[in-house]
C-alpha cells in the first residue's frame, strides 16, 4: 500500500469521529476547532447544558470538556453523561485550566479517559485524541466480535438471547405482537456424515446467507441458536406475518438445491421452522419469554413430525 493510499485512510477513519467540544471561552472553542475538524467532524456548545444535549444528538465518540463554566460545570456534565443510556459509553477528556493533582484525580475517578492542563501543546492534544479513538476503535471491535457468530455472520447465541429479551419486553410493556421463529436443518447430522464437515460448514453459511435475504427489516434479528439450528426475532410481527416469512424462508433454501441424499424430505437439504407469537397462551411459563421459546421450539418438533421441510403452526 502506497503512502498515499494509507493517508487516504486514515482520513477516512478520522472523518468517522466525531468530537464535541464543550468550553465556555469562544477563543478556546475556535482554537480547538481549527485544530481538529480537519480530521474529525467538530461540534461546540459554550455551556454545559448545550453540551449535553449535543452529545444526545450527534453522539460523539469523544467529549473534550472545560470544567469551569457557569450553569454546569464539567463534573456536573460529566456525571449527567455517565447516568445516560444514550451517552454513558461517550469518552470524555478534561481539558481545563484547573491544574492541581486533586481535580485530576477527581476527573479520573469520575469516568473521565484523560485530563489535560491548559494551556494545552497541540501536538500533544492531538496525539491523545488520536490514541483514545484508536482504543475506542478496537473496545467496539471486540465488542461486536464478541456478538457475531464466527462462522455463518449471523449474530450468535449471546447477543439473541439479550436482543430477545428487550424485544420481549417491549412488545409486553407497548402491547405489540411479536412473532419468533426457531429454525433447524433437516438431517443435518446425516448431511455430515455423508458429505463431511467442511461441507457442512459450507451448508450452514449458506442456510444464514438465505436467512439474511429474507430479512428485510432493520428491526428483525436472524441470529445461530446453536449448531445447526438458527432463530429469527420479528418485532410487531403476527403469526400469519411470520408464517409468510418463514413459508419463504423454506422455498429459498430449498431452491438453493444442496444436495442431501439422506433425506427423507427432499433431495435437497431443507429446514424446518416452529412459530410462537406474542399472542400464542404460555401465561404459565415462568419467566414468559422462556415459555415463547419452548412453543417455538415445540412446534419446530411438530414440524419435523410431520415430514420436515414445513412451518408450524400451518
Amino acid at each position: 500500500m502506497s503512502l498515499i493510499q494509507e493517508l487516504s485512510q486514515l482520513r477516512e477513519f478520522n472523518k468517522k469521529h466525531s468530537i464535541l467540544i464543550i468550553d465556555d471561552s469562544p477563543i478556546n472553542l475556535l482554537d480547538l476547532s481549527e485544530l481538529l475538524e480537519q480530521r474529525y467532524n467538530v461540534f461546540v456548545a459554550a455551556d454545559g447544558a448545550t453540551g449535553l444535549r449535543l452529545a444526545i444528538e450527534h453522539q460523539p465518540q469523544l467529549i473534550l470538556l472545560d470544567i469551569v463554566m457557569p450553569g454546569l460545570s464539567g463534573y456536573d456534565v460529566l456525571r449527567t453523561l455517565k447516568s445516560g443510556g444514550q451517552t454513558a459509553n461517550i469518552g470524555v477528556i478534561f481539558l481545563t485550566g484547573l491544574s492541581s493533582p486533586e481535580h485530576e484525580a477527581r476527573g479520573i475517578k469520575m469516568g473521565g479517559v484523560d485530563f489535560i492542563s491548559k494551556p494545552f501543546n497541540p501536538e500533544v492534544l492531538l496525539a491523545r485524541v488520536a490514541a483514545h479513538l484508536r482504543q475506542l476503535h478496537l473496545l467496539q471491535e471486540l465488542e461486536t466480535l464478541a456478538t457475531i457468530d464466527p462462522l455463518t455472520g449471523l449474530a450468535n447465541r449471546r447477543y439473541f438471547d439479550h436482543a430477545f429479551i428487550n424485544e420481549f419486553n417491549r412488545a409486553r410493556r407497548t402491547d405489540s405482537i411479536m412473532t419468533l421463529a426457531m429454525i433447524d436443518i433437516d438431517y443435518f447430522k446425516q448431511y455430515n456424515d455423508v458429505y463431511g464437515h467442511a461441507q457442512g460448514d459450507a451448508a450452514l453459511k449458506m442456510v444464514a446467507k438465505a436467512l439474511i435475504t429474507a430479512v428485510k427489516r432493520g428491526g428483525d434479528i436472524a441470529a445461530r441458536y446453536g449448531g445447526e439450528e438458527f432463530a429469527l426475532v420479528m418485532p410487531d410481527t403476527d403469526l400469519s406475518g411470520g408464517k409468510l416469512l418463514a413459508t419463504m424462508l423454506l422455498d429459498t433454501i430449498q431452491s438453493l438445491k444442496i444436495d442431501h441424499i439422506r433425506s427423507t424430505a427432499t433431495p435437497w437439504l431443507t429446514v424446518s421452522i416452529g412459530l410462537a407469537s406474542t399472542q400464542s397462551d404460555f401465561a404459565g411459563s415462568n419467566p414468559p419469554h422462556i415459555g415463547m421459546v419452548e412453543l417455538a421450539d415445540s412446534r419446530l418438533y411438530q414440524a419435523k413430525a410431520a415430514g420436515r421441510n414445513t412451518v408450524r403452526p400451518n
